[in-house]
């Protein structure tokens, strides 16, 4: 089935919305880098999954949603697109800025998260604090600290280098950059009260981290299991703060059996 799109009325606000495939219901929430498109860590799950990857409200195709002013509001308007798209429950798959929101929004209602996938999320302080401070950085120099091969970062500069001469693309990337600004610019990237919301999380939950992330230390990653208590972790070696864009296989082929696992743990 090629990828569908298509617009729907949520409360009065525009959400665009991507969706494949067909079976159990899969919700992609998207990274702060993402600029609309189907990434390549969901190729695949549409053999067995319902996957449905709407635009967070503000970026890219979906209007800005009056009274969202945090991550926190934003995942309870992301319950109401859930219910706009007769999601009563389902899996939950988030990048960065959507792992934030998978979580938070999993602390707010744990009996619609069937199983849980955070992957770079934002939203807890890193022990230390941050290394990286994103809103500081152009196009190109945030594409040098996202990635961590060579090949990627490569990719990722002239992909920024290009935004330059595509002013759709620039416009569009830089409403992004201003909706994520507004939801994480203080406290930066991260919610002082996520931590101690984390135990209310009733799914099973794998959390996937880059190795050589320059942007949230992957000890980020244990604070998020522990606060969950029903959570495992994974590293994925030789890749940065977007490891489902620098090695989408890889990811892939830890979240697919994942989802897919019909018992309650998290194996």
């Amino acid at each position: 089935m090629p990828v569908t799109e298509q617009v729907v009325d949520v409360r009065g606000s525009a959400v665009r919305v991507l969706a494949d495939g067909e079976g159990s219901p899969l919700l992609y929430l998207h990274d702060e880098e993402d600029l609309g498109e189907w990434p390549a860590v969901l190729e695949g799950l549409s053999a067995s999954f319902a996957v449905v990857r709407p635009d967070l409200a503000g970026f890219n195709g979906s209007a800005e949603r009056p009274g969202c002013s945090s991550v926190h509001d934003l995942a309870f308007f992301m319950l109401d697109v859930m219910d706009a798209l007769a999601l009563e429950r389902a899996s939950v798959v988030g990048a960065g800025l959507g792992g934030w929101l998978a979580a938070d929004l999993a602390t707010i209602e744990p009996g619609r998260v069937e199983r849980l996938a955070l992957v770079g999320a934002l939203g807890l302080r890193p022990p230390g604090g941050h290394e990286t401070d994103l809103f500081l950085l152009d196009p190109v120099q945030a594409a040098t600290a996202l990635y961590h091969t060579p090949s990627a970062v490569e990719q990722a500069v002239l992909a920024a280098e290009r935004l330059a001469g595509d002013l759709e693309l620039h416009a569009r990337y830089l409403r992004n950059r201003a909706a994520m600004a507004h939801l994480g610019w203080n406290p930066y990237l991260h919610d002082p009260g996520l931590g101690h919301r984390l135990h209310r999380i009733a799914a099973p939950t794998l959390v996937v981290w880059g190795a050589d992330d320059r942007v949230v230390s992957s000890r980020t990653a244990e604070r998020y299991a522990g606060g969950i208590g029903k959570a495992r972790t994974v590293t994925i070696a030789g890749t940065g703060h977007l490891p489902h864009l620098e090695a989408p296989e890889a990811v892939r082929a830890e979240i697919a059996p994942f989802l897919a696992a019909r018992t309650w743990g998290v194996a």
